[in-house]
């Protein structure tokens, strides 16, 4: 691998590393060390330690990117627009009923016990809600008819309409629970806060290595730039990629293959890019 001079100040100013672009450097900084015969050294235990941990990251980022775009389980998805419809179609009954018979009559009534009661919210505040808040809403609803409103239903003659909801509510529920028993990926932003984590632990590696060395002599810049230079690499092609896409040293740099540290192929690195920086899957209807 090529060196380049590492000064004291190089790593003053640090660029935003993708995950791959420090395992690269961290992989070979290791190598580093054993080839001076460092490998006992304490920066060099921080390198092992945490290049596993990068690793993982990859694989985690890989099966997230991988997941992107593909819809919620179509089970549970096919099961909760049919509580919605049929939620919806039931409350819109209720509704209905003062209307078509007078708020005095029996039927008007019992339509605002019930929309004065379990049907207060409005039909969006239910179905158009995270599926974890609709799942609870609807067992609040259909538990306090059943407890409290049966008579009412029954005046409205909406029986066989209630029990309908009560059969799709009730498969909304079984795949909701089946659901959540899958692995739960993290979101991009998760994803990306696990980075910075990394990236705060890839400099710590770094400065083990500056404070063993700190001084302006020759045989600590020699020594800097053995075991920091890919780190320096990758820091310069960064930059040099920031400069290219005209974008702020916040923006983090393409992943690269971290075995040879090359770049991937254009078409390939516009896929990554395009599924990474798409909207992310709605917990919500699809």
């Amino acid at each position: 691998m090529q060196h380049r001079p590492v000064p004291q100040t190089e790593f003053v100013k640090l660029n935003q590393f993708s995950a791959s672009r420090m395992l690269w450097a961290a992989r070979n900084a290791l190598e580093a060390h054993e080839k001076a015969g460092l490998g006992a050294e304490p920066s060099a235990d921080a390198l092992r330690n945490f290049m596993p941990q990068v690793s993982a990251h990859i694989s985690l980022r890989k099966a997230v990117i991988a997941n992107t775009g593909k819809p919620t389980n179509p089970e549970l998805q096919l099961a909760d627009r049919k509580v919605d419809v049929t939620y919806s179609r039931f409350h819109g009954r209720v509704v209905d009923t003062p209307v078509l018979y007078g708020d005095d009559s029996p039927q008007g009534r019992a339509a605002h016990r019930l929309l004065n009661g379990p049907l207060a919210l409005p039909v969006a505040s239910v179905t158009n809600v995270d599926r974890v808040e609709e799942e609870a809403l609807l067992k609040e609803i259909i538990h306090d008819i059943e407890a409290n409103h049966l008579a009412d239903v029954q005046t409205l003659e909406l029986v066989t309409h209630f029990e309908l909801l009560k059969h799709d509510a009730d498969a909304f529920f079984r795949e909701m629970t089946i659901d959540a028993s899958r692995p739960q990926l993290p979101t991009r932003t998760q994803l990306e806060e696990e980075r910075k984590h990394l990236q705060a632990q890839m400099i710590a590696c770094i400065l083990r290595v500056l404070g063993k060395f700190p001084e302006p002599t020759e045989a600590d810049l020699k020594m800097r730039t053995l075991l920091l230079s890919p780190f320096a690499i990758q820091n310069d092609k960064i930059s040099e990629y920031y400069r290219t896409i005209r974008k702020s040293s916040d923006t983090v740099a393409p992943e690269i293959d971290p075995e040879s540290g090359e770049e991937f192929p254009e078409t390939e690195q516009a896929t990554e890019q395009e599924a990474t920086s798409a909207p992310a899957p709605q917990p919500t209807h699809a």
